[in-house]
């Protein structure tokens, strides 16, 4: 209880010495005021460090909790469970440089025509993210600013996810859509406006297996001046390290569940 009291007295102060420096210093250049009150409540964080707390525990607790978590229960049995009802019981073989074969092959894409399903697979998404966001500490952009999902992926669950998490949708194609001198965003990204530089995005589809496709967003995202620390998706097929590729480009990738249609 006293580290309670502790904790508030000092989060209320510290609001109210940010809150007096705008009424004090709302004579001076903006740049100035927001370099004054990034120190001071740089001061304040210290503070509450000093005292035992942490306070990005409390502002990863703020940021999950505007996510919505729509699935109760075991999620990553639910998710099994949905995954074996689109299952084809067909040996394929997947990768056009490393081709691989698996024994069966998961079908998100073709069940996400139905809104049902694709509604189904953006709460299993939206409901995992806010787990990640709470416990994973690997994370190194806690929230973002679009969503993006390459064409050839399964872009109906990004623009679910998207439109659940209430952020502007992006879909990446490797074909350019026109030809122009200058490095044109538009070219192979589709959205209804650019986002600014500087701004965060996210990865999202139904599954990633060699990386191939990752690797291109990823890097047509940085080359536009966009950050890009995390891919999330439903499954993870474990026949190629998909994980190991994109981590060597700074991108996280989350997966609800690892399959192994390999074996």
């Amino acid at each position: 209880m006293d580290n309670i009291v502790i904790y508030t007295f000092i989060v209320v102060s510290a609001i109210g010495t940010i809150i007096s420096l705008f009424d004090t210093f709302l004579f001076l250049p903006k740049k100035l005021k927001d370099k004054i009150v990034k120190n001071r409540l740089q001061e304040s964080i210290e503070i509450l460090k000093e005292f035992g707390i942490k306070p990005e525990i409390y502002t990863k607790t703020n940021i999950a909790s505007k996510i919505d978590a729509e699935v109760t229960g075991d999620l990553r049995a639910q998710v099994n469970t949905t995954l074996n009802n689109f299952k084809e019981d067909i040996p394929v073989n997947i990768g056009k440089i490393n081709s691989k074969p698996l024994k069966y092959y998961i079908d998100l894409i073709g069940a996400s025509t139905n809104p049902k399903n694709s509604e189904l697979f953006a709460r299993y998404l939206t409901t995992f993210w806010r787990e990640t966001v709470t416990s994973n500490t690997s994370v190194k952009n806690l929230e973002f600013d679009f969503v993006v999902t390459p064409k050839q992926g399964s872009p109906i669950i990004g623009y679910e996810f998207a439109r659940k998490m209430e952020k502007p949708f992006i879909i990446y194609s490797r074909e350019e859509k026109f030809s122009t001198a200058d490095d044109n965003f538009k070219k192979h990204f589709d959205c209804e406006e650019i986002p600014p530089k500087g701004k965060t995005a996210i990865i999202v589809d139904d599954s990633t297996t060699g990386g191939r496709m990752m690797k291109e967003v990823i890097k047509a995202l940085k080359s536009n001046g966009y950050t890009i620390t995390e891919c999330l998706v439903i499954f993870e097929p474990t026949v190629k390290d998909a994980r190991g590729i994109l981590q060597g480009l700074g991108v996280n990738l989350h997966s609800i569940v690892k399959i192994n249609n390999h074996e």
